[in-house]
């Protein structure tokens, strides 16, 4: 019935659910050896080397002396791994300073023009037009203070660049300057800077800084060298920096597609935004050396030291830029995931790829009618012309298509986080409540990763989950910000658990059906949720429930 209690055990057993489903076998992860990525152990199974399928995808089409194989195939084979993953040292991480590094979009133009070509390391003047560093506090605080991460050390910035030329081919042509070098300081803080950090007395900024819906502890420790910094960034995520050229060119795309794909042609997914990916003269994929690399191999030479591995580049078999995102921020020495840069680079590009796969044609109804015959003689082949027209700044040659120009627009649907898709969710609710009442419950639910053991057990600490009393002084908040992709898998792990054990509900993908069974508020019949960044980065989740039994609005308003 509507809104009666559950019984004492319904609610001891749903407690045991979640219990279950937070404790050691849920939370445990494993290495896959194929893919060299984590995964919950529960996701993986166990195969011997010799019953692995498909072993000509594990096999190099590019040795290097740098692999390791096994059996002619490359897998991951380390035996310490996990013991490393699992590892923290518990001494001197907490901090009494804390901070944000946010990241907005730079005038490209400009930080190209203080750049020479192929001269390294780049004039140390480009720092300051980067960088910059705000303090607030009541008082002036020392140099000491800068986080460890903006030193630089002289020495092991050539060495770096000598390397790189040796082995990487992307900087085999680059020109290492002694002047450059001598610019920079042998080991510390450049002045560059240091000079220009500011200092504000407005201490009401920390609120903002750092406020969120779960107040977190402070921390007494002084040790400035280790502070946890929050990585935010300034993301434009409707792409309004795509131009309409290029939203005609893939809507025209999308429109031939959508006429001719089947459950065996090609999806959106495996296309690319023309500007990333780069091409030969006769249009397959390459690494680009010399002048024009991948934009990843070129801009994180600690993540692709060898100048291999890039994504959208020459393969045997191809792989979206999608799959291989997700392939990489699980690789086992998470040397992808805590590059804060790395994640903001590869979704800025993922954004901009929905948009324009999303996008569509759209004509007036009087148009249509206007022009209806011509429309229905048009075929796939004329919509892929006209977007490489388009592409390529030429007129249409087709005079339907020319005809039609001028009452095409196109619109950016299906996009995250855009106003589109808020609209979305808006008719989706009125929609849910005309069948099925008004909602019951409004709920946010705000996991506290910095707080939480099992957040700390995903960013490699070991913790028995099982048993335990109280969460002990371990690392808190400079592991959950070192780890950001570890404190989004603790918000699913959560919001999963409690969904299906405390709620009663599991939605299953592309269906718009749940199951649902007794909980904690009995049985809920449908739910919309939509997840939302705060500010300084965690995720939490909005949701609206409809109990079943759920009155209709008048009689709420009689029983009122």
């Amino acid at each position: 019935k509507f809104l009666h209690p559950v019984s004492e055990q319904c609610r001891r057993d749903c407690i045991s659910k979640f219990i279950d489903a937070t404790g050691n076998d849920a939370t445990a992860t494993s290495i896959c050896a194929v893919c060299a990525g984590h995964f919950f152990s529960t996701e993986i199974g166990a195969v011997k080397v010799s019953d692995l399928e498909q072993k000509n995808k594990l096999m190099l089409t590019k040795p290097h002396p740098a692999h390791v194989l096994t059996n002619g195939m490359l897998l991951h084979t380390s035996d310490d791994c996990l013991h490393r993953a699992r590892s923290w040292a518990t001494t001197g991480l907490q901090s009494g300073l804390r901070g944000n590094v946010s990241s907005y979009r730079l005038n490209t133009q400009d930080v190209v023009h203080m750049t020479d070509g192929q001269l390294m390391p780049p004039s140390s003047s480009i720092l300051a037009a980067t960088i910059g560093v705000t303090f607030v506090g009541p008082k002036n605080l020392p140099q000491k203070t800068l986080p460890g991460f903006l030193r630089v050390n002289r020495t092991c910035v050539r060495d770096a660049l000598l390397w790189l030329k040796r082995n990487n081919p992307v900087y085999e042509d680059i020109i290492i300057s002694s002047d450059r070098l001598n610019e920079l300081p042998i080991d510390g803080i450049p002045d560059e800077i240091s000079s220009l950090a500011k200092h504000s007395n407005d201490t009401s900024l920390l609120a903002e800084e750092t406020d969120g819906y779960v107040p977190e502890p402070c921390a007494n420790d002084d040790d400035a060298q280790n502070i946890p910094l929050h990585s935010l960034g300034v993301v434009d995520v409707a792409a309004s920096d795509v131009n309409e050229n290029e939203m005609l060119a893939h809507a025209l795309l999308n429109v031939a597609r959508s006429e001719i794909e089947d459950g065996w042609a090609i999806k959106h997914g495996s296309d690319f935004v023309n500007e990333y990916p780069r091409k030969t003269a006769d249009g397959k994929l390459s690494d680009g050396y010399g002048n024009n690399p991948n934009h990843l191999l070129g801009s994180f030479p600690c993540l692709f030291p060898y100048g291999k591995g890039g994504f959208e580049v020459k393969r045997p078999f191809p792989v979206t830029y999608s799959n291989h995102a997700r392939w990489a921020i699980r690789y086992a020495d998470k040397r992808f995931r805590k590059d804060l840069y790395f994640i903001f680079e590869v979704f800025g590009v993922l954004q901009k790829c929905q948009v324009c796969r999303a996008t569509a044609l759209q004509i007036t109804r009087s148009s249509f009618l206007q022009h209806e015959r011509e429309i229905r003689q048009l075929t796939p082949f004329d919509f892929e012309t006209a977007a490489a027209e388009e592409q390529a700044h030429k007129p249409f040659s087709n005079p339907v298509m020319r005809n039609l120009r001028q009452n095409l627009s196109t619109v950016r649907a299906k996009t995250m986080a855009t106003d589109k898709s808020r609209i979305n969710i808006r008719s989706l609710i009125w929609g849910m409540c005309i069948k099925k009442n008004p909602p019951s419950v409004w709920l946010t639910i705000n996991p506290a990763d910095t707080q939480d053991p099992v957040a700390h057990v995903l960013c490699g600490e070991n913790i028995d989950l099982d048993a335990f009393d109280a969460h002990d002084e371990r690392p808190s908040a400079v592991a959950i910000a070192a780890d950001p992709f570890a404190s989004a898998s603790f918000f699913h792990l959560t919001i999963n658990a409690l969904l299906q054990t405390l709620l009663g509900i599991e939605g299953y993908t592309h269906n718009q059906s749940i199951h649902h069974e007794i909980g904690i508020l009995r049985e809920v019949s449908a739910f919309i949720g939509t997840i939302e960044a705060q500010g300084r980065g965690t995720l939490h989740l909005h949701m609206i429930l409809w109990l079943c039994g759920s009155p209709p609005l008048q009689e709420m308003k009689e029983r009122l």
